[in-house]
């Protein structure tokens, strides 16, 4: 299992990337519960450790036997007891060395349990848990895609500025993602020049008549002033070329120009 991880863009689940799960120790704990002690292995070192228990006290118990053999002077059941003693030493050292050996096997068995009842923890915001399988294809998808959903549905971009023209040029924005245009809008980088001059000519006309009078006149003032500047520098430049309709003709393009200002914003 791994986990799917995404961002939630225009009601979509659009994958950003994957990550490995979380063991949750405790509810992994509490589900393997006590399997462990239901084992083979476990069973012969709980019986294991019982008998060495029980050699551990029979050691105990024929030390304090020897030291009263010892003050009564009787050397007969101080032997006994000595001889009782290593004998439970040695089965309690032999037992020791079974359980030693069955340490290992047992750790391997409840790590095999650990591994075989693993629970994750619950999935976060923006978090997903899947098969490897099903993780591998996503991710594989997400590689090659720039927008894919958390069901493996790849979501097509088409954000931007459309154009249509029915008689007249009309203006389209797509914003979110999973939108797709009409089968006769135009992508705005698709414009020929002459439609993009077209839509330049058309809006700039509809912004104009849109305007107040009195801004139709500010604007009209300020084009004026740029014809002005224009018409300073024709005849200058005319001037040092010696021109004697220097004059004239930087007037004539100044009053052209100024009526042509005055026609686009209806200025009589």
């Amino acid at each position: 299992m791994k986990k799917i991880l995404y961002n939630e863009i225009d009601g979509f689940k659009i994958i950003v990337g994957e990550a490995a799960l979380i063991v949750d120790p405790e509810a992994t704990k509490k589900k393997v519960g006590n399997s462990i002690e239901n084992t083979e292995e476990f069973k012969q070192q709980k019986k294991y450790a019982d008998e060495m228990n029980n050699h551990w006290r029979m050691m105990a118990q024929s030390e304090e036997s020897y030291k009263l053999a010892e003050k009564q002077n009787n050397k007969k059941k101080m032997q006994e007891h000595e001889d009782n003693y290593y004998y439970h030493r040695k089965k309690y050292k032999e037992l020791e060395k079974q359980l030693h050996k069955l340490a290992p096997i047992i750790n391997k068995k409840r790590s095999e349990l650990f591994k075989e009842n693993e629970v994750y923890f619950e999935p976060s915001k923006n978090e997903i848990h899947v098969e490897d399988a099903q993780c591998d294809r996503l991710i594989n998808l997400f590689m090659k895609n720039s927008y894919v959903n958390t069901e493996g549905k790849i979501i097509p971009d088409n954000r931007g500025i459309y154009y249509s023209k029915d008689k007249e040029w009309s203006r389209h924005e797509i914003t979110k993602i999973g939108v797709d245009p009409q089968i006769d809008w135009i992508k705005e980088k698709n414009l020929t020049s002459d439609s993009k001059e077209e839509i330049y000519e058309q809006f700039e006309l509809e912004r104009i008549a849109n305007l107040s009078p009195e801004d139709k006149l500010k604007e009209a003032e300020q084009l004026k002033v740029k014809v002005t500047s224009e018409s300073v520098y024709m005849k200058h430049e005319l001037e040092i070329k010696e021109d004697p309709k220097a004059t004239e003709k930087s007037r004539k393009y100044y009053k052209e120009e100024c009526q042509k200002i005055d026609d686009l914003y209806g200025i009589k």
